[in-house]
């Protein structure tokens, strides 16, 4: 499973390389492939991670598995970051906020004030690493999958 990840950096700078793009993308050793677009301005950063799986990538019988890796990927605690619930991810963004699966793709997107960069890049390496997924959590978020009958290629959480 490849791991694709778009980090868009709005800054308040001017970038002098910025007419080659090539120069903001890179793979990481472990295979992560990131994407820098910084513009001109602006006071906000988007984040979004976008996973080379989806609904195709179930197993057999195992429909909805990769909706609920959704699920859990913004759910579950890390070793620093405690659990929350959907909601509550949600109310901690003053800003749109976005988590998804389609047929080939899971996305999570986040928009956040510049000053939070940093903690938020941590947090996202966090959950790719360390995500501690338990029996509560599962029982929490089983439920969600299967009594939502809209829970098809691009929903939302």
């Amino acid at each position: 499973m490849r791991l694709f990840c778009v980090i868009s950096i709005l800054l308040s700078i001017s970038f002098a390389s910025a007419q080659d793009p090539g120069n903001y993308r890179f793979t990481l050793d472990n295979g992560l492939r990131v994407v820098l677009m910084p513009s001109e301005s602006g006071e906000m950063t988007a984040l979004v991670t976008l996973f080379d799986f989806g609904e195709r990538h179930n197993p057999p019988d195992k429909s909805g598995l990769a909706h609920l890796i959704e699920h859990l990927y913004v759910t579950c605690a890390t070793e620093n970051v405690p659990r929350r619930t959907a909601d509550e991810w949600f109310a901690a963004y003053d800003y749109k906020v976005n988590a998804q699966t389609g047929v080939d793709y899971t996305v999570i997107a986040t928009i956040f004030k510049n000053d939070r960069i940093e903690a938020e890049l941590v947090e996202a390496a966090e959950r790719m690493v360390s995500l501690n997924i338990t029996p509560a959590d599962l029982q929490r978020e089983l439920p969600r999958l299967k009594n939502s009958a809209t829970c098809t290629s691009g929903s939302r959480i």
